[in-house]
């Protein structure tokens, strides 16, 4: 839909092997087919002696990072390569340029590992946070300052090999040639069209000829290419300090928000040692406080490795264990896309980034093609707890394995059942010793019945407000169900195909420490293949 608009594309005199242009085309094509980019309801693995990466949405999103791979880019080349193009792909609806940036990250050279935090800044003016308004009613107060350009940044200046500009190719290719609009693109955008039409840039981006994009047709954004364009040429300075931040205050304003330019000058990702926790035997490496998921995660671990319990689908006093251990899990979470990568190198990369929130948000407030989340629209009394200007903590949990200092396994999560997913897949593999493979086709637990959906695949909604069983899969055997229950956890068994499951999704690579050999995976429901190169 809507009409292929000219911009400047670099020349050089050498294709840049980071441009699609250059790629496979039946490859590229296969990879942007809207018929087949969509939920895969199997479990995906692949091995590789040199590189492997895998990412939650959009087979060309991988696909790019495969192709920064081979271009002997390293493994955060590779990250943040696919991050720009799933960004894309979505067309900023779970994931977006103004969201959240976690990542974890393990140098092979150094042996040091390190961690980029860059959650959603604070108003440094906003001093009634627990006054926010409340989705659906849309309000500049609802936005916050975004983390994500910055904390790419961040990481790229630490372990990037690969220029900057040369990491957007893939992302300024698919928006110069349109963004394929598959089936359930296309019912969110149907969901969401009140919202996304509301204000006049929301129309221009999203329905310039009267309305949204339809399955099958290409959703051109001339205004986003342009910001992706400036993205590229002049780093986050454009976003924090140029244009795009004089305009998103202006924006904000309009709408009631109290942002400042000092609020997005001001912003910085935080760079630090991760938080650290034991095992199995194997020591985990995590985001710190003051984000609450590592934190979050490494307790829930240590509770899991005391109860020394085996494989929950085939044991229920196992299946008892793990419910106790998951006990006083968070509130859940958005959190909306991962991507994992370890290069030729050895070098580790885990990362998560999201909008945290539903869909788009509800407000329809466009800066210069990016829609902005509402991310303060549900979390007032959080933002109370900390000082205007402060980040607001992030629940994400990416984290990296060692087994006698060298790293084994590396992993995220996303969905609402992003706690439950991680901490079976880790408890599976590092405690257990099955094959990553083998860890992702298992029954899965999931997250509470008082949130329908997961926020990648389907709009939040709230169950009853009495019924907070958490959800388990059907393949968990009734009398195990029946067990549980015994012991005293509300457990509700669903099928796994429901497409209003709490569900969780988990990827990892594990890395054989004998034979160096890589394997990545990823849970049902993601999209698209794990990618090996070299």
């Amino acid at each position: 839909m809507g009409h292929r608009h000219s911009r400047r594309l670099s020349v050089t005199s050498e294709r840049d092997p980071l441009d699609p242009a250059g790629w496979d085309r039946a490859e590229v094509e296969e990879a942007l087919d809207w018929r087949q980019v969509g939920l895969d309801p199997r479990p995906a693995a692949a091995s590789g002696s040199s590189s492997v990466l895998v990412g939650s949405t959009g087979p060309f999103a991988t696909l790019a990072g495969r192709y920064a791979l081979d271009a002997g880019g390293s493994a955060t080349d590779a990250v943040l390569t696919t991050a720009f193009t799933q960004i894309a792909l979505a067309l900023g609806s779970w994931v977006s340029y103004a969201g959240f940036f976690g990542m974890v990250h393990h140098d092979s050279a150094t042996g040091t590992t390190a961690t980029v935090s860059a959650g959603y800044g604070t108003f440094a003016r906003e001093t009634r946070p627990l006054e926010i308004p409340a989705a659906p009613q849309p309000s500049g107060r609802t936005a916050l300052v975004p983390g994500f350009i910055a904390g790419a940044h961040a990481a790229h200046a630490r372990w990037g090999r690969l220029s900057w500009d040369r990491l957007w190719s893939p992302t300024r290719h698919l928006l110069e040639r349109g963004v394929p609009v598959n089936t359930h693109l296309a019912r969110l955008l149907s969901i969401r069209t009140a919202v996304l039409t509301r204000t006049d840039e929301g129309r221009a981006s999203f329905a310039p000829e009267g309305r949204t994009p339809r399955a099958g047709e290409l959703a051109f954004q001339p205004r986003l290419a342009a910001t992706v364009d400036a993205l590229a040429e002049h780093g986050p300075d454009w976003m924090y300090r140029g244009p795009w931040a004089e305009h998103f205050v202006s924006l904000v304003g309009r709408e009631g928000g109290h942002a400042t330019l000092e609020d997005l000058a001001d912003y910085r990702a935080r760079c630090s040692a991760p938080a650290r926790g034991s095992f199995a035997g194997h020591e985990i490496a995590t985001l710190p406080a003051p984000d609450t998921g590592g934190t979050d995660l490494l307790a829930a671990l240590a509770r899991l490795d005391a109860a020394g319990i085996g494989e929950p689908s085939q044991d229920p006093d196992a299946l008892a264990g793990l419910l106790t251990a998951l006990d006083g899990t968070p509130s859940p979470g958005s959190h909306s896309d991962y991507v994992l990568a370890v290069d030729n190198e050895g070098n580790t990369a885990s990362l998560c980034h999201s909008i945290n929130t539903a869909m788009w948000g509800t407000t329809g407030i466009v800066v210069d093609g990016i829609p902005l989340p509402d991310p303060a629209a549900f979390q007032q009394a959080a933002l109370a707890r900390i000082a205007p200007g402060d980040h607001l903590p992030m629940p994400s949990e990416p984290a990296i394995a060692f087994r006698h200092g060298r790293p084994v396994l590396a992993c995220s999560s996303i969905g609402v059942g992003l706690h439950p997913a991680t901490v079976l897949g880790l408890h599976r593999v590092l405690a257990l010793g099955q094959p990553v493979e083998t860890a992702v086709d298992a029954p899965l637990v999931h997250g509470h019945n008082f949130a329908f959906g997961d926020s990648v695949t389907s709009i939040l909604t709230h169950g009853e407000p009495d019924d907070v069983s958490r959800v388990l899969d059907d393949r968990f055997p009734p009398a195990y169900v029946a067990a549980a229950r015994s012991a005293g956890h509300a457990v509700s068994p669903r099928p796994a195909e429901d497409p209003l499951l709490p569900r969780g999704f988990w990827a990892a690579i594990t890395t054989d420490p004998h034979t160096g050999r890589h394997t990545g995976a990823r849970t049902p429901y993601g999209q698209g293949p794990v990618r090996t190169a070299g």
